[in-house]
């Protein structure tokens, strides 16, 4: 009795010491946010890099006979998901998945979110300008202490939720 009784024991333990992962239920992004503009090309262009250098976004390339721009690797506002699977952060550029600890029972959050813009503008045969936008390199990271003294580093699930997509198309109509 006392072996089933410790085996029983033994198996709640391990299973409660396990981290729990809730995925993304919403839907988001999953192609780039693509707009069309009468402006024309140079407008937007500026208008563009005014967006950046207004958000603080450094520019890692930038190519205007091509009509690209990458961003450096940026920092980004984040949000988990409520039980609804709506933002709990409206206005955050990124959702994640919620890793629940199993000591509190509280979503861990992360330690960075990054990723980096790349915008594409080029114009079209009706006069108009096509502007593509696109959240690449997304990274959410959350880095675990160990028992042995080394930290781990996880890799959790994020997408872009279209709020800086939005934004840029909002600020160069």
């Amino acid at each position: 009795m006392k072996k089933i009784l410790f085996f029983l024991l033994t198996i709640v333990g391990i299973s409660g010491c396990s981290f729990r992962h809730v995925p993304i239920k919403g839907e988001y992004l999953t192609k780039p946010f693509e707009i069309s503009s009468p402006k024309t090309f140079d407008e937007v262009w500026g208008k563009t890099i005014d967006m950046f250098a207004q958000n603080g976004i450094s520019i890692k390339l930038i190519d205007k006979s091509s009509g690209l721009l990458v961003s450096d690797i940026s920092s980004l506002t984040w949000s988990f998901e409520n039980d609804e699977g709506k933002l709990s952060k409206p206005e955050a550029y990124v959702v994640i998945e919620k890793i629940i600890d199993p000591g509190p029972m509280r979503p861990m959050k992360p330690n960075r979110v990054t990723g980096d813009w790349n915008i594409r503008i080029k114009s079209d045969s009706s006069g108009s300008t096509r502007i593509n936008i696109n959240l690449v390199n997304i990274k959410a990271e959350m880095i675990l202490p160990s028992h042995n003294g080394v930290s781990e580093t996880w890799e959790i699930q994020a997408r872009s939720t279209g709020n800086f997509e939005k934004s840029i198309a909002e600020y160069i109509k």
